[in-house]
């Protein structure tokens, strides 16, 4: 009998592809189903109903055996696949102990989380991501917004990393710092706030010990009511943070400065002499980082007051509100903190170095 036969050979079927020849075999047009179908016009009207009746038992008794055999090849391919990626666990383990290699932080990841965790503890909402924080900006977030003229050095070619675009699109550009988050952050969560907005950054300058065409920095803004917020808040804020990174002892100084988007603007500077080794200063650098000699004022950090036009441009009223922002180089504390005398070794994948950075390294004044 077909049925029979069809459901045999289905049944034993080996691979998928066998049963789709005995689908194509015994269920397609040609199928010795259909064409006992097609002898129905032949029939009396009374015999064709009893052999409809037949043909449609058979087919469907078919087109199950197809399925379930189907479903168990499926079934038998996924655990073949699985028994093929079996790990076996009776294998030696990793090596351990004292010589077994052990993965490491990379150093300016340890500095960020040093850094934006002590502003989290204050109060701050970290920013980051290609939403709010992107690398690959436009002119209007990365100067214009922030007050910086036409004429500013900072839009050179010689300085900025331009994106190749076609006539009539938008020129886009890498950050050149990660102030521009400061105008994404008013429009789109406006004041009052205070965010710190880690990220890296880019200019056009030639690889040195202390200077690299990628590079990391910190920013911090805090806008609230006007009269909430002046120059003391945001020197005790700074001083707070320093005193956090370097230590209670630390001797900083404030200098007038210059910034597009603050007024007023000051540079900090920090006092040491001495050497950097973990022994001299309170901060636990790694045990083996080359001592660092400074005997001398060293600039950190840029701050102000953030200027009205820059608050106007993000569609904040300046007589309503105002506040202070900050930003500095992740790699010049790391530097300093760590005892490291050339920029270029954060860059290096060296594991000689890396390895010197164990993960539970801690700030001095935490």
């Amino acid at each position: 009998m077909v049925q029979e036969e069809a459901e045999k050979e289905m049944k034993a079927a080996a691979t998928l592809q066998e049963l789709e020849d005995l689908r194509r075999k015994y269920m397609t047009k040609k199928g010795p189903v259909q064409r006992v179908m097609g002898q129905m016009r032949l029939l009396s009207p009374e015999d064709k109903p009893k052999l409809g009746k037949v043909s449609n038992v058979v087919k469907a008794s078919l087109e199950e055996t197809l399925k379930s055999s189907k479903a168990a090849l499926e079934n038998a391919a996924v655990e073949a696949e699985m028994e093929k990626d079996k790990v076996d666990l009776t294998l030696p383990g990793i090596q351990s102990g004292r010589h077994a290699p052990h993965g490491h932080r990379h150093p300016l990841s340890i500095m960020t989380e040093l850094a934006t965790d002590v502003f989290i503890d204050m109060g701050y909402s970290l920013v980051d991501g290609v939403e709010d924080a992107p690398e690959i900006e436009n002119d209007y977030y990365c100067f214009e917004a922030l007050n910086c003229p036409k004429d500013h050095p900072a839009r050179d070619m010689q300085d900025t990393f331009y994106i190749e675009h076609e006539e009539g699109e938008e020129p886009l550009l890498l950050r050149t710092h990660t102030s521009s988050v400061q105008i994404r952050a008013l429009e789109r969560l406006k004041p009052p706030l205070a965010i710190v907005a880690p990220g890296r950054v880019f200019r056009r300058d030639t690889p040195d010990a202390t200077h690299n065409p990628e590079f990391h920095q910190i920013e911090i803004l805090n806008v609230q009511k006007s009269g909430e917020l002046h120059l003391g808040h945001l020197k005790g804020t700074v001083d707070h943070f320093l005193k956090k990174m370097f230590g209670p002892d630390v001797k900083t100084r404030y200098r007038g400065s210059y910034f597009p988007f603050t007024e007023p603007s000051m540079e900090v500077d920090i006092w040491f002499k001495g050497k950097i080794d973990g022994k001299t200063t309170s901060f636990a650098s790694p045990p083996r980082a080359r001592p660092l000699q400074i005997n001398r004022w060293m600039e950190v950090l840029g701050c102000g007051m953030v200027d009205p036009r820059v608050l106007e441009m993000a569609g904040v009223d300046p007589e309503e509100y105002s506040g202070f922002a900050a930003g500095f180089g992740v790699e010049r504390f790391a530097m300093v903190l760590f005892g490291v005398q050339d920029l270029r070794n954060f860059w290096s994948s060296d594991m000689r170095f890396l390895e010197q950075f164990p993960a539970d390294i801690q700030a001095s004044g935490t």
